[in-house]
């Protein structure tokens, strides 16, 4: 069970970094607000991956701190979408 947790994490932090990436160039493109704040969400799930990974690697098991700091991190990637979302 902990080798797919650490497959899983470090997979979603490494689609995380490419997405942000990604996004970051059409932003230079484009210069378009509403993919910067695309590129904000995939900074905080890029940085939402590193911690998870790192408590999987560590073998700490997720308490309710850690899972108190995840839970505001989806409520900032979640209030970032709908903002992106909104229309002008």
């Amino acid at each position: 069970m902990q080798i797919e947790l650490i497959l899983l994490s470090a997979g979603i932090t490494i689609l995380s970094f490419n997405l942000l990436v990604v996004s970051l160039l059409t932003y230079k493109k484009f210069r378009n607000i509403k993919l910067l704040f695309i590129s904000c969400v995939f900074l905080l799930f890029f940085i939402r991956g590193v911690i998870f990974s790192y408590d999987a690697l560590m073998g700490k098991s997720i308490d309710l701190f850690s899972l108190m700091y995840l839970l505001v991190f989806d409520l900032v990637i979640l209030v970032l979408l709908y903002l992106t979302s909104l229309k002008r």
